[in-house]
């Protein structure tokens, strides 16, 4: 008997960190205020083997100074807000490489603790197709 697994849909990437996923990720109804207040819905993005999705955020909650300053220490509650993802084109690797190497900028040995930026970048870059995308990624840690 033989035991397939589901083909992987989705590469998704959360702070310049790709992995991938079986299902488009829900959409949230709450965020930190820190996250409203360092707008980091921006550094989302999906992508399957025809499109390309950013995270969209309808906020109507205006942080005030010290609430962020606030939210930087001890309190940092949720707000309700609704997210949704937003189709920005067709599938492009370039716009995939580029969304992990901005968000390599600003790793803090996370996404690099195995492999070195340019490693994860030649890896991806020398995908053909988006199976070999699938690949890489699966190998980058996701």
């Amino acid at each position: 008997m033989s035991h397939s697994k589901r083909p992987t849909n989705y590469i998704i990437i959360e702070h310049g960190m790709p992995y991938t996923s079986d299902a488009m990720p829900p959409k949230l109804d709450k965020i930190s205020r820190l996250d409203i207040a360092k707008q980091t819905w921006k550094l989302y993005h999906v992508f399957d083997r025809s499109s390309h999705f950013s995270c969209i955020v309808d906020v109507t909650t205006k942080i005030s100074g010290f609430s962020r300053l606030l939210a930087h220490t001890v309190y940092n509650p949720s707000i309700s807000v609704e997210i949704d993802w937003e189709r920005l084109g067709p599938y492009s690797k370039a716009a995939l490489v580029n969304t992990v190497e901005a968000g390599l900028k600003f790793d803090d040995d996370i996404i690099q603790q195995w492999f070195d930026a340019s490693d994860i970048l030649k890896l991806l870059n020398a995908a053909r197709s988006w199976e070999d995308m699938l690949l890489a990624v699966e190998a980058i840690g996701g």
